[in-house]
Formats: C-alpha cells, structure tokens, sequence
C-alpha cells in the first residue's frame, strides 16, 4: 500500500520518501538518511527526483557535512556507473575519481556510512574509497586516508584503499585514524564488513592500516579485510594495527589480517601499553606472507592485568609466536607435541597446523 501510495506521488510531481527507500537496508532511524551519488550517473536527475534533491550529495565529504551531529544520520553511497572508485576529502569529485589530497573526516557523532548493496564479502563488490592513486610524489594525504573524530559511529560495506604507485614523498602513515580532536573522540567505532588495505607501498615505511592516539575506547572490527599484500615495508614495530597507550575494550572479531613482512621485528598488531582493562581477537585469521619469519605477531609491552586474549585465532605463513609479551593470552591452549588441524597460536609454512 505504502509503495503505490509513493507512485502515485511520483506521477503526481511529489517525491519519494527516502526512509521507505531504505527499508531493504534494514535501517531504522528517526534522523536524516542523505545519498552520495556521482552527478556523472546516468540516472543522476530521475535520483534526486525521487528521493529529494536535498538528500542526494555528489561527495561523501558533503553528505557526511550535511548530516547532523549526535542525530542518528545516516549517509549512503551508491556505486558510481563507472565503477570508479571515490577519492577522499575535499578533493572527492562528482565522477568518483581523482587522488585526494586532504583526508576523509567523520566527525558527526552516531553518524552512518554505509556502502549500497554491501555484503559479507566486503571486497571486490564494496563501494571503494581510494586515496593517493593518482597523486605526485610528495603529494599524498597527510597523515590518514580516514580520519573519525566522533563518538558512535558505523562504517559498513566500503573498500578503503590506499596505494600510491611509485611515490615516496609526503607524510600518509595509516588508512584509518580512530582518534581525537576539538571535535570530539571516536569512542566505539563499529568498522564491519569492509576492507581497509594498502595495495602498493613502493618506496614508503612505517605504514599501519588502523592506529589510535590510545585515548580511544570500545572500537570494534568485524569481518573485514585489515593489511597490505604489496611489498614488504611495514616498519619495525608499527604493525598493520597500531593500538598506541591505552584504548580500553577494542574488540576485533573474523577478520582477515594479511601483511608481507620484511622483517622480523614486522608486527600484525602493535598493542601498545597503558590501562586497556582489555583487548579481544576472537576468531580472526592471520596470514604473513613475506620472505621472513616474524618473531611475534603481536608486540608491545602489555601492562599487567590489561591484558590482550586470543581467543580462537589461526596464524599461517612464517610466524613463530602469536605473542611473546608474557600478557598476551592464548585460548584454547594445548600442549605436547603431536599435530592438530586446529591452532592456537602458531603455524609454519607449509606444515600442519600444530599446537605449540
């Protein structure tokens, strides 16, 4: 009933509610829903003819401006025509292309951004962000592709990826910032079913994919792709995640971690000391695909009674330890020496998985 109610609006020269747009989405909200939409797209006047040219934004940057802070808004993106992927910041263009030379930044608390037809695969069919792909050398974003200065927020169905061909100049260090600022704390961020990844690195070092200032509590990763199979060149301790001091009850649950290490000293998760009360990786498969065996996937200097706990974890490739820190915790554990399908907590080459 509601949906001829809403064609016969359309006939009639009205517009379609968006909420009812959305019902397929399985969002319920009272606040605004607003869409990104490149105006290069076919179909871009019959769009905002339908929905209200007041909820359809041509950038991501300019939806999630437009949305309200601590309103329960949720800011949708649509796949460009050419399946382009869209560029961060202010340099985001109506055809989704371009480099990007200033972070992406959420700062609207229990703001949404959501990626159109999102699913659990969260890679080759995920609507992509893509910083630095066409900039010069010395020309990157500074600091993070991503930057959420917000407390509540969700990230759902988006490829974040960073790659910067052959540069070696500017000061990018991360994809993803969860951090602080005069606009607020990302206290629990939600990141699911996306992919945060660096696809080239030539000539770059010390590249996290997720760090914090460690003033950040309660994030939480779900089912998403964290890492970089480009070149070996994470740097010595800074991890693929990089929790810093503090970050009380991160949470990272049936994610895929890949890195190419080039060293040995080259850590999936830098955990980083102070007060967390805890840290969970639950589920989670680890995969170090470099020429080197890795010490100690996890490193750092965990305070006593904080600890980090693995729970249910597989590692594969050239790792030796899933951590060495005497407060990094391995559940289940087994002992003795004969082979298991299953593994606690390390994995060698091409060998059988074996408890340690």
């Amino acid at each position: 009933m509601r949906d001829e109610f809403n064609v016969n609006r359309v006939m009639l020269g009205g517009k379609i509610d968006p909420l009812s747009e959305i019902r397929n989405a399985g969002i319920v909200t009272n606040g605004s829903v607003f869409w990104v939409k490149p105006t290069t797209d076919a179909d871009w006047t019959t769009f905002q003819a339908q929905v209200g040219q007041q909820n359809v934004l041509g950038t991501i940057q300019g939806a999630i401006d437009k949305a309200r802070d601590n309103a329960n808004d949720y800011v949708l993106v649509t796949v460009p025509d050419s399946n382009a992927p869209y560029s961060p910041g202010s340099a985001i263009n109506s055809t989704g292309t371009g480099a990007g030379t200033t972070a992406l930044t959420i700062n609207k608390d229990r703001l949404h951004l959501i990626g159109v037809g999102f699913n659990r695969v969260s890679d080759q069919y995920a609507v992509t962000v893509r910083g630095f792909g066409t900039a010069a050398a010395g020309t990157p974003v500074a600091g993070a592709l991503v930057d959420v200065f917000a407390g509540g927020v969700e990230i759902a169905g988006i490829k974040f990826l960073g790659t910067m061909g052959t540069s070696a100049g500017g000061t990018v260090s991360r994809i993803l910032n969860v951090g602080t600022s005069s606009a607020g704390t990302a206290h629990d961020l939600w990141v699911h079913d996306s992919a945060l990844e660096w696809s080239s690195q030539e000539g770059l070092f010390a590249l996290s994919v997720v760090t914090t200032p460690g003033t950040v509590h309660g994030a939480r990763f779900d089912n998403c792709f964290l890492g970089n199979a480009a070149d070996a060149l994470e740097g010595a301790g800074a991890g693929v995640v990089a929790l810093g001091a503090g970050g009380k009850r991160w949470n990272f649950t049936n994610n895929r971690f890949v890195m190419f290490g080039g060293s040995t000293a080259h850590p999936f998760v830098a955990t980083g000391t102070g007060a967390k009360e805890y840290t969970i990786f639950e589920g989670n498969k680890f995969f170090q695909i470099g020429t080197v065996t890795q010490t100690s996937a996890f490193t750092g200097s965990v305070t006593i009674r904080n600890p980090v706990y693995l729970q249910d974890n597989v590692f594969v490739g050239s790792t030796t330890n899933a951590g060495t820190d005497p407060n990094v915790w391995v559940a289940p554990a087994h002992s003795g020496t004969a082979p298991f399908v299953y593994d606690p907590g390390l994995a060698i080459g091409t060998a059988l998985i074996r408890a340690v």
